[in-house]
């Protein structure tokens, strides 16, 4: 038997019970089938074998992520990310919502999340008079870290067919200001109930699962175990989503890259 595919000169984490360290590991069919020395490893060595010189960098097994919202993860990649680094003001938020609002036909939801009025110069939330000067003709929503509080524009409140009459739900606030008027912030059951409204499309959803498998494989998360989110729906997004090949795998006998140049991120191979 001779491998596809060879590690060497490296320091090759097991995992096992001893927590063993060795020097190269085989692959054969996608599969490990030895771990040792280079010596060891060189006799499962011909002419068609992969090999690639870790240079005494560590190769690790793959992480497995046992609580994680793999859905959930992949829309926020398609909405405006407060926590970005660039974030440090409502300003720089409006700033990204304006961008998103070019790229987004209209009459469709423009989303942020992880905000945090603390965390921002002003102190303070976005207003709905800021949101309606982005667009009148897209739904805006503003999403509070915490996943309580939102801040929304005139248009997503007619969706949600809120008005200056409206009661608060049971275990909500729809704020209003000192004169009565809607200041578009939805707190607690009132927060609920927009985000049933501004809820993503099957085809979004569809997006978000594909960028999470590929941002998860590229960090080196090879299998995780999903928690949840958007509904009983999810799972079985997620097992068409398999189906369709739109979940990624690491497949080493089909890397592109050389380890001992690149620095980019190795190739994904779909699941079989």
């Amino acid at each position: 038997m001779k491998a596809d595919v060879v590690f060497m000169n490296g320091e090759v984490i097991t995992v096992d019970e001893r927590n063993t360290v060795v020097e190269a590991v085989a692959v054969k069919a996608n599969r490990i089938v030895v771990v040792g020395s280079n010596e060891e490893v060189k006799e499962l060595i011909d002419p068609h074998t992969k090999v690639f010189d870790l240079q005494g960098k560590t190769l690790l097994p793959g992480i497995i992520d046992s609580h994680l919202h793999l859905i959930l993860y992949g829309v926020n990649q398609l909405a405006v990310s407060c926590k970005a680094e660039h974030i440090h003001s409502v300003e720089d938020v409006l700033n990204d919502l304006r961008n998103k609002a070019l790229e987004t036909p209209k009459g469709e939801w423009i989303r942020a999340w992880g905000f945090n009025e603390t965390a921002v110069k002003e102190k303070r939330y976005p207003t709905i008079d800021e949101l309606d000067a982005i667009s009148v003709e897209h739904p805006i929503i503003v999403s509070r870290t915490c996943g309580h509080i939102s801040v929304v524009n005139h248009k997503a409140l007619k969706l949600a067919q809120i008005n200056d009459n409206t009661e608060d739900p049971i275990g909500g606030i729809i704020e209003r200001d000192e004169r009565g008027r809607l200041t578009g912030r939805l707190i607690e059951a009132a927060n609920m109930s927009i985000n049933e409204v501004s809820n993503y499309t099957h085809s979004e959803l569809r997006k978000a699962v594909k960028i999470a498998s590929d941002h998860f494989i590229a960090a080196g998360i090879t299998s995780i175990h999903d928690a949840g989110g958007h509904g009983s729906d999810s799972y079985r997004l997620l097992q068409q989503a398999v189906k369709d090949n739109d979940i990624l795998v690491l497949h080493p006998v089909r890397m592109k890259r050389s380890l001992q140049k690149s620095k980019e991120q190795p190739k994904l191979t779909k699941i079989k």
